[in-house]
């Protein structure tokens, strides 16, 4: 298994480098966050793609699919108070606040807060 983590790792890399000459010039700071979040997915469905016969991990769909909305609800929100916030330390506490309260209403409302065990078969 360790050749083969080198090469997602390897090729992780590469894309990185990649991604980051061309979406750089272009959206700055914004798009090597992008490029360094995108080659991080990268990596981790790869490695969860060749690794998923050494630990079978049953997902839950629907519970994955609520995470994932309530995420992106919070994120869009976010995203249009971003510009009535200013840039100081109380305006990006007050915005991590915010969100907090978000995703955890949502997540309430979707019923997002039992704890789920992870189950393998032996």
């Amino acid at each position: 298994m360790t050749p083969k983590l080198l090469l997602i790792s390897v090729c992780t890399a590469l894309l990185n480098v990649v991604l980051n000459l061309v979406i750089i010039p272009k959206y700055g700071s914004a798009g090597a966050a992008i490029t360094t979040t995108a080659s991080y997915l990268f990596y981790c469905f790869l490695s969860w793609f060749l690794g998923r016969n050494l630990l079978r991990l049953r997902i839950d769909t629907s519970l994955f699919l609520r995470v994932l909305f309530n995420s992106a609800i919070m994120g869009i929100v976010l995203i249009f108070l971003k510009a009535r916030f200013d840039n100081s330390i109380v305006g990006t506490l007050s915005l991590i606040l915010i969100g907090s309260l978000i995703y955890g209403g949502i997540g309430v409302a979707l019923k997002l807060h039992k704890v789920l065990e992870i189950q393998t078969e032996e």
